[in-house]
């Protein structure tokens, strides 16, 4: 997924497996717990060496837990969305395998979501649509059958739903700062899955000390997922470098599930300028 390419296909990305966690176990450290206690105490401990290092050294950006001997329903206090000390850092919840993904304290994504929002309320501004679009941030979003969760880094969707549209984003972002595929690869499938977060794009933004590359997701007219857009920013010694030879657009019609109804509602383009601004303000957040 280096490759400044578009319009590919990926067969991986398609399906979610049976379990759709189970593919990250290889590439994030996964414990196996049997108690809620234990859970509490490794996420504690975790979160020590996460605050003990800066952005670019840290290690486990997010832990995979195992549920053995112990229906994961039962977990209430940790699944529950009041309580702000534990559910504020899930991430991903999978049933069927008794999974559960950790977001670590202390590891920001919120800088490149600010960044995207101001893009979007700038342009549907200018479009005389100012206050139309409803914010996802820590919302729960559940896929087939009850069985799989997700919240996204950052959502957005039109604050008017026609009748029988489920109160889900439309546009999705999810943030890394590692050059591992898998854990953005899971979001893409998940967010693009029509029996799961059905969002009609998903946009990804891996942030490393030296580049930042952004990539929009969709599904082609025959339901498989690709990559639409492309964009990257290097930071060299004389500035920052973009390569957006694949512009990120989002079209109105994604954004808003529906077509324009005028000339001035139009697909919002987010320039080089744009990526420059999400590279300035990333990496002063963590003074590179």
């Amino acid at each position: 997924m280096a490759m400044m390419t578009t319009d590919e296909h990926y067969d991986e990305l398609d399906y979610l497996d049976r379990s759709f966690l189970e593919d990250l176990i290889p590439s994030i450290k996964t414990y196996t717990v049997s108690s809620e206690s234990q859970f509490l105490n490794l996420i504690n401990s975790q979160a020590k060496v996460t605050h003990s290092n800066t952005i670019f050294t840290i290690l486990d950006e997010f832990l995979l837990f195992r549920f053995s001997d112990t229906d994961i329903h039962s977990f209430d206090s940790i699944l529950n969305p009041e309580n702000p000390d534990i559910s504020f850092h899930i991430s991903s919840i999978d049933f069927t395998g008794r999974l559960l993904l950790i977001r670590m304290p202390g590891i920001p994504h919120g800088s490149a979501a600010g960044v995207f929002s101001d893009i979007l309320a700038y342009a549907t501004a200018s479009m005389g649509l100012r206050h139309t679009l409803k914010t996802y941030i820590g919302s729960r979003i559940w896929g087939e059958a009850q069985k799989r969760a997700k919240e996204p880094d950052y959502g957005w969707a039109p604050v008017r739903r026609a009748p029988g549209q489920p109160d889900r984003p439309t546009i999705t972002l999810e943030v890394a700062y590692s050059e591992a595929d898998k854990k953005l690869q899971s979001d893409v499938r998940f967010w693009l899955s029509p029996k799961d977060g059905n969002a009609n794009v998903c946009l990804t933004v891996r942030i490393l000390r030296s580049s930042i590359r952004v990539e929009q997701w969709h599904r082609d007219d025959h339901g498989r997922i690709c990559r639409k857009g492309v964009a990257c920013v290097k930071n060299t010694k004389d500035g920052f470098l973009v390569d957006d030879t694949y512009p990120i657009r989002i079209s109105f019609k994604d954004l808003y599930n529906r077509e324009a109804d005028c000339p001035r509602e139009r697909d919002i383009d987010v320039t080089s300028e744009d990526l420059k601004v999400l590279a300035r303000t990333v990496w002063d957040d963590h003074q590179v």
